[in-house]
C-alpha cells in the first residue's frame, strides 16, 4: 500500500501539471483574443466624414416605342407625294408613343463647387439627372462630359453653399490585402457602407480600354455603380464599376476603376468636356510561343497585327497584317494589351516611331497618330452607312464576302436594309442587292458614292444612274436626287 502512494502522488501531480498548462493555454488564448480585437479596423471614425460626399444619382429617360403594325402598314400604302400628305404627317406623329424609364446609381462630390463623378453607364441616354444627398436634398445635375472607354461621367450641380468633397488618393500605392470601404446606393438603399480588402490588382475584364481594374470583396451590388472605394485615410482609390455574379447579387467579386485613371479622365472632361485619344488603326493579338517559334523569334512578346484598317495611320505608315509591334514611341511593348493604352495617350498629330518584326527582321516605321473619334468614324464610314437614298450599305470586304458568300470577283456596296417609303425602296431596290457603279463610276467605297452624289448635286443633275446586281442578273435604275 505504501508503495502505491508515490505512484498516486505522481499521477495527481501530473494531473495538476496538465491542469496548470490548460489554465496557461486559456490565459494565452484570452490574451490573443484581446490583442486580435485591438487590431481590428474600426471605420466609425472616418465614415461620418465620408457619407456627405457620396450621392445617389437617379435618371429619367424617355423611351419612344412604335405603335401597332396597322399604322405602319397604312403608312406604307400611302404614296410619298399625294393629297394624303397631311394624313401621313399625322400618322407619323402618332406612330410612336413615349414612355419614361428610371434608373439609379451612385456618385461622389470632388469639389466644393459641385462637380460630381459617376459611371457613364449610370447616366447613359438620360434626359434628366437628379443628385440626392445624405441630407435628403435633391438637385438637378448637368452632364459635363462622358468617356465610354473608361465608363466615367462628370456631372455639375449649381449650388450656392460650399460642399464637402472627396479627394482622390494614389491607386498605384494600394496593396493586395489592404482594407477599403465602399459607399453607395445598392438597390436604392442610399448611404450604405460596406468594407473589404483589395483582392487583386491589374484585372482585365474586357471592359473598354481599362485592363487594370481593382478587384475587391467588399459588398458591391446594383446601384453601387459610380460609388467610391475609400482607403483607411478616407481617400478615393477606386470607382465601383462592375461585379462578377451568376445571380446578379454580390458574391464577393467586385471591380473598380483605379483612381489614377479616373482622375486623369475627370480633369480632361472638366477642361474640354470630352476625351481625345490617339488612333493607330490596327487589330492586334498576343504573340504566343507557337507564333514565336513559327516565325523564328526568341521571345513571345509584343503585339501581332492581325488587321489594318483602310486609310488609318497604320495603313498610311505601311504597317501590315502579320507585323509584330515590339516598340511604340520609345516604349517597349511586351504584351498585346499594352499597345492600346500607349497609343491612346499619344499626342494627336505626333509622328512616332513604331518598331516591328517582319519576316524575322526588325524594321522601324514612322506613323502620324490621328484622333480616335475621327478614326472610328472613318472605320464606320468604310464599313457601314445608312440613309443614302434610304439604304443601309456595307463596303464589300473580306468579312462581308465571307458572311454573305459573295464571290471574289464582285466588288461594290452591299445593300443591308431599306427604309420604309425611301427613294431606293420605291425604285425596287432590295436588301441583298449589290451596287456596282454610279454614274458609270465603279463603287469602291461608300465615300466614292457620296462624292458622286455631291458632284451631281453641284451640277444640278436629276438623279444617279446606277448598275445593280441581284443574283446572277444586273439591271439599271435612276435614283432621283429630289
Amino acid at each position: 500500500m505504501k508503495r502505491l502512494l508515490p505512484l498516486i502522488f505522481i499521477l495527481l501531480f501530473s494531473n495538476n501539471i496538465i491542469a496548470d498548462n490548460d489554465s496557461i493555454a486559456v490565459k494565452s488564448q484570452s490574451e490573443k483574443t484581446t490583442i486580435a480585437k485591438s487590431n481590428l479596423v474600426d471605420f466609425s471614425g472616418i465614415v461620418p466624414n465620408l457619407l456627405p460626399t457620396v450621392v445617389n444619382v437617379s435618371t429619367t429617360k424617355k423611351i419612344v416605342s412604335k405603335s401597332s403594325g396597322d399604322v405602319e402598314e397604312l403608312l406604307k400604302s400611302l404614296p410619298e407625294d399625294s393629297i394624303f400628305g397631311d394624313l401621313r404627317d399625322l400618322l407619323e406623329k402618332r406612330e410612336y408613343q413615349t414612355k419614361e424609364s428610371y434608373s439609379s446609381g451612385s456618385g461622389f462630390v470632388i469639389s466644393d463647387d459641385g462637380y460630381i463623378v459617376t459611371n457613364q453607364h449610370v447616366v447613359d441616354g438620360a434626359d434628366e439627372i437628379t443628385v440626392s444627398f445624405q441630407s435628403g436634398e435633391k438637385i438637378k445635375a448637368r452632364l459635363v462630359g462622358v468617356d465610354k472607354k473608361t465608363d466615367i461621367a462628370l456631372l455639375k450641380i449649381n449650388i450656392k453653399r460650399k460642399l464637402k468633397f472627396a479627394e482622390f488618393g494614389n491607386s498605384d500605392k494600394i496593396k493586395i490585402g489592404q482594407w477599403i470601404v465602399a459607399v453607395g446606393n445598392p438597390f436604392g438603399l442610399g448611404g450604405s457602407v460596406s468594407a473589404g480588402i483589395i483582392s487583386a490588382r491589374g484585372r482585365d475584364i474586357n471592359a473598354g480600354q481599362i485592363n487594370d481594374f481593382i478587384q475587391t470583396d467588399a459588398a458591391i451590388n446594383k446601384g453601387n455603380s459610380g460609388g467610391p472605394l475609400f482607403n483607411t485615410d478616407g481617400k478615393v482609390v477606386g470607382i465601383a464599376t462592375a461585379i462578377y455574379s451568376p445571380s446578379g447579387g454580390n458574391i464577393g467579386i467586385g471591380f473598380a476603376t483605379p483612381s489614377n485613371i479616373a482622375n486623369d479622365i475627370v480633369q480632361e472632361l472638366k477642361k474640354d468636356g470630352k476625351i481625345k485619344r490617339g488612333y493607330l488603326g490596327v487589330s492586334v493579338q498576343e504573340v504566343t510561343k507557337e507564333i514565336a517559334e513559327s516565325i523564328n523569334i526568341k521571345d513571345a512578346s509584343g503585339a501581332m497585327v492581325i488587321k489594318v484598317f483602310e486609310d488609318s495611320p497604320a495603313d498610311k505608315g505601311k504597317i501590315l497584317p502579320g507585323d509584330i509591334i515590339t516598340k511604340f514611341n520609345g516604349k517597349k511593348i511586351t504584351k498585346m494589351k499594352e499597345l492600346p493604352s500607349v497609343v491612346a495617350k499619344t499626342k494627336i498629330g505626333k509622328k512616332v516611331k513604331v518598331e516591328i518584326i517582319r519576316g524575322g527582321d526588325k524594321k522601324v516605321l514612322k506613323v502620324r497618330i490621328e484622333e480616335l473619334d475621327s478614326g472610328e468614324k472613318k472605320k464606320k464610314d468604310l464599313k457601314s452607312k445608312s440613309n443614302i437614298f434610304g439604304m443601309g450599305l456595307k463596303k464589300i470586304d473580306d468579312d462581308v464576302r465571307k458572311k454573305y458568300k459573295i464571290s471574289e470577283s464582285i466588288s461594290g456596296l452591299l445593300v443591308t436594309d431599306i427604309k420604309n417609303n425611301s427613294i431606293a425602296g420605291s425604285k425596287g431596290v432590295k436588301p441583298g442587292d449589290i451596287l456596282l457603279s454610279a454614274n458609270q463610276i465603279r463603287l469602291k467605297s461608300i465615300k466614292t458614292l457620296e462624292k458622286i452624289i455631291i458632284k451631281s448635286k453641284k451640277r444640278k443633275g436629276g438623279g444617279i444612274f446606277m448598275i445593280i446586281k441581284r443574283g446572277d442578273d444586273n439591271f439599271a435604275i435612276i435614283l432621283p436626287l429630289k
